[in-house]
C-alpha cells in the first residue's frame, strides 16, 4: 500500500512540474530571463521526480534516499517564498509542492533509516 502512495506522490510531483512549466510560459512568456529561471525550477522538480523514481526502485540505496530527501526538503523553501511573494503563503500552488515534497521526504527518510526486506 505504501508503495502505491509513494508512486502517486511521485506522479503528482511530475504533474506539478508540468503545471509549473505551463504557468511559467503563461506568466513570463514575454520576459525571457524570468522565463528561463522559472523553467529551471521546473527542471529541478523533474530531477526530483527522477531521483524519487530511482529511490523507489533501489530500496537499499541509502545515499540515493538521502540525496532525494534533501532535494525534496530544499524545494520546500522556494515554494514557501513564492507563496509569500504572491501575498498568500497558503495559496494552492506553493502548498501542493510543500505537501508533496514533505510526503516524499518522509518516504526518503523511511528508505534511509529502515532497510527494505524486498
Amino acid at each position: 500500500m505504501l508503495v502505491i502512495v509513494d508512486r502517486i506522490l511521485i506522479a503528482l510531483l511530475l504533474l506539478g512540474a508540468c503545471g509549473h512549466s505551463l504557468g511559467s510560459f503563461k506568466a513570463y512568456g514575454d520576459q525571457p530571463m524570468t522565463l528561463l529561471w522559472s523553467l529551471c525550477g521546473s527542471l529541478y522538480v523533474v530531477m526530483l521526480v527522477a531521483l524519487n523514481i530511482l529511490r523507489s526502485l533501489r530500496k537499499n540505496d541509502r545515499a540515493l534516499s538521502a540525496i532525494a530527501g534533501v532535494g525534496c526538503l530544499v524545494w520546500i523553501v522556494p515554494s514557501l517564498v513564492f507563496g509569500t511573494l504572491i501575498g498568500n503563503p497558503f495559496d494552492f500552488r506553493p502548498m501542493i509542492f510543500v505537501l508533496l515534497c514533505l510526503g516524499l521526504a518522509l518516504f526518503n527518510a523511511k528508505a534511509f533509516y529502515f532497510k527494505s526486506s524486498s
